[in-house]
């Protein structure tokens, strides 16, 4: 996860607080086809807090993807 994440906004009479979580992933990291990501509370053996399936393409060696994580709390 990147150093200022996760990061939180509270909520107003008009929208819900929500909590963003965002985490870079390098040159030889993660390269294979996303297909789905998860958000845990550890790095291992953590709890899922939530998790989407979604085709998000196929990460090749030598490019750095960034995924980020919005979730509203109503």
């Amino acid at each position: 996860m990147e150093a200022t994440y996760p990061q939180h906004t509270d909520g107003t009479g008009s929208s819900n607080a929500t909590v963003s979580f965002k985490s870079s992933f390098g040159a030889s990291d993660a390269n294979f086809a996303w297909n789905e990501w998860a958000l845990f509370n550890a790095s291992s053996a953590g709890r899922m807090l939530n998790r989407r399936v979604t085709a998000l393409g196929t990460k090749t060696s030598g490019t750095t993807w960034t995924l980020t994580i919005s979730l509203s709390l109503a």
